[in-house]
């Protein structure tokens, strides 16, 4: 009786264990093929941001907005957008060379 208890206990466990293993297979699986995407968010609710133009007033009365939008839709579009938003940033009104882009630990 105690014997047939603890076989069925085993067997329930490697079925568990199985299934786990399976579930943590495709979990893999799916991640993998996520990373191979170059899109990470979908952007229809946000959409690519219009080219700023306009004058100087003009462009500084829709400069928050813009920047937000530009940032966003960037940052959604590369796995390293918002480093590379960040970095240029810090960089300032400068410009990024090739070489800037070289010496830099944007991936």
């Amino acid at each position: 009786m105690l014997a047939s208890l603890l076989l069925q206990l085993q067997r329930g466990q490697a079925e568990i264990a199985g299934t786990t293993q399976q579930g943590l297979k495709q979990l893999a699986d799916s991640i993998a093929q996520s990373a191979k995407r170059h899109i990470i968010v979908d952007v229809k609710g946000i959409g690519k941001p219009d080219v700023l133009k306009g004058t100087h007033e003009e462009v500084q009365k829709v400069w928050k907005t813009w920047s937000y939008k530009f940032e966003t839709w960037f940052s959604s579009q590369w796995g390293t957008g918002q480093t590379a938003v960040d970095y240029a940033r810090k960089k300032g009104d400068g410009p990024i060379t090739p070489h800037d882009l070289l010496n830099s630990s944007i991936a």
